[in-house]
């Protein structure tokens, strides 16, 4: 059964700035079908000027590349969700995934989400 990865935007421009992303998913047995991404992690590599200050643009470009080929995700966050606070949960974009894991088809085994 394959899994279905969902993968943030600070890893997704680790990999490539490391040029390790294709190299990543063939040790993972990944394929690009199976990832998921947020549909605004495009227009977040192309104008945060936080990233930007991190990465140059041939990273950012590269990544956007990337992206565009996944299946999107939308937030669709609950109010309680909304006000959910958990010690390292990184804002926005965990309670998404966590929204998403839940979506899951149950004949899926969640410990195959990475």
């Amino acid at each position: 059964m394959q899994r279905v990865c969902f993968l943030d935007n600070d890893i997704i421009l680790k990999l490539v700035d490391c040029n390790l992303f294709s190299e990543a998913l063939r040790s993972l047995n990944l394929v690009e079908s199976n990832l998921r991404v947020l549909s605004d992690a495009k227009y977040v590599f192309r104008n945060s000027r936080q990233i930007a200050k991190k990465y140059p643009l041939e990273i950012r470009e590269s990544a956007i590349l990337i992206v565009e080929r996944w299946q999107n995700i939308q937030p669709q966050l609950s109010e309680e969700l909304r006000n959910l606070q958990i010690e390292g949960l990184d804002a926005i974009l965990d309670k998404v995934l966590l929204v998403h894991i839940g979506q899951i088809p149950n004949k899926m085994d969640k410990s195959q989400v990475r």
